[in-house]
């Protein structure tokens, strides 16, 4: 299939985005326009504290290629972005963020290298456009993908993806309130490329993520498919039982020349590290069970409240564009 045959659906989770969603929307229908793709906007909000959802419920009754849904409450972006997935009908599905920050109009270049044979394509920005903390977030949150996974190259991942709707596939089933759509995705996709592309400055709002979100992210991602962490905890307590020894040696070599340490504050201080670790280890252990019992308690994750759709069948072909290309 050629990319003028392609059908593609672009998914937008929407936080608090009423100023950005109809220009994004309207950018995202001419970007089709010109490239003669049948298209739809699945956009998905969630749980937005102002009137994004008025927005998007206006969008898809005036728009046959928009599609809105209204989450029951705010459960994340990674949450949202499922959803829209879940509910995409194109061959090619494209995530990008409400924010304008990724413009649309690179979203050919990411269709352009899927065309050469990969499963999953991502814009990586040339320059970030943001504040020293927001680049800071985003390290530790791919370094946690990178930590999780041990896939060197999820370094370079972004929200700004497109892959092919098989892929999906491999998360069809997925059940748990704690999604990470990098890790899902590298299940499925087994070709994996960049493509250089444009970043602007926000012009609206805020970043969603701070510092309590990013650590609970950088912990899902280190807990939810990687027994990493325990290997870092077990070797922190051989080392530490290791340095113990060592100070053992170290104070009967003092008490050997006649120079006896002070041995009481010296051991205060190793019974403190090894207690320390134990109680590391332990919290580890809490952190899994803690995700056992999410998942087998059968929580999903996301709850839709309501959608609005005019496409055809309810959930049948992605409608055509409006406008041909010359």
């Amino acid at each position: 299939m050629t990319s003028s045959q392609r059908t593609i659906s672009v998914v937008v989770p929407v936080y608090n985005g009423e100023k950005t969603v109809r220009t994004l929307t309207e950018r995202i229908a001419r970007v089709c326009h010109e490239h003669g793709w049948a298209y739809e906007a699945v956009l998905v909000n969630d749980g937005s504290a102002d009137q994004s959802w008025s927005e998007l419920s206006a969008l898809a009754s005036e728009n046959n290629a928009v599609v809105a849904a209204n989450m029951m409450r705010n459960y994340g972006q990674n949450s949202a972005l499922l959803a829209g997935i879940h509910l995409a009908t194109g061959d090619v599905i494209v995530t990008i963020d409400d924010d304008l920050q990724q413009p649309p109009e690179e979203i050919p270049k990411l269709i352009a290298k899927l065309e050469e044979g990969f499963d999953l394509v991502y814009g990586r920005p040339a320059e970030v456009q943001a504040s020293a903390w927001r680049k800071l977030v985003g390290r530790i949150a791919r370094w946690s993908l990178v930590a999780a996974s041990g896939n060197k190259s999820l370094t370079g991942v972004t929200s700004f993806r497109a892959f092919r709707s098989e892929v999906r596939s491999a998360f069809d089933r997925f059940a748990g309130p704690n999604p990470l759509i990098d890790l899902l995705l590298t299940w499925g996709a087994s070709r994996l490329a960049f493509v250089p592309v444009k970043h602007e400055l926000r012009e609206f709002g805020e970043s969603g993520y701070t510092f309590r979100r990013l650590m609970r992210l950088m912990m899902t991602a280190l807990i939810s498919i990687s027994t990493w962490p325990f290997r870092v905890a077990s070797l922190a307590g051989i080392g530490l039982v290791l340095f113990g020894i060592a100070v053992i040696v170290y104070l009967e070599i003092l008490y050997a020349i006649g120079r006896p340490g002070t041995g009481f504050t010296l051991l205060a201080a190793v019974i403190l590290i090894l207690s320390g670790t134990q109680l590391l280890g332990l919290g580890l252990v809490g952190q899994y069970l803690g995700r056992i019992h999410e998942t087998s308690s059968g929580r999903p994750a996301y709850v839709l409240k309501e959608t609005i759709s005019r496409r055809a069948g309810d959930r049948g072909l992605v409608v055509e564009p409006t406008v041909e290309s010359e």
